[in-house]
């Protein structure tokens, strides 16, 4: 999900750019494009923030699964 993100916001911001380059003056596009950077990067980030908080839990589940591995293989006694 976080990658689709980030490739969507980047696509759009990239289809801007081309958009303006063929429209917009040379010189309205030199600062333009920062813009255009700035505001797809500072989007990205805020709703990226959606998709990180199910990204947390996965690891969450992961690590208490491990340590639950571990835990239980600490308890049985060696079988060698």
């Amino acid at each position: 999900m976080f990658s689709v993100i980030w490739g969507t916001a980047l696509m759009a911001e990239c289809s801007a750019r081309l958009l303006g380059a063929y429209t917009l003056p040379e010189p309205t596009m030199a600062w333009l494009g920062t813009v255009f950077t700035l505001g797809a990067i500072g989007l990205t980030v805020v709703v990226g923030a959606i998709a990180a908080g199910p990204m947390a839990q996965l690891i969450e589940r992961k690590v208490a699964a491990t340590r639950d591995r571990q835990q239980a293989h600490e308890e049985t006694p060696n079988a060698r």
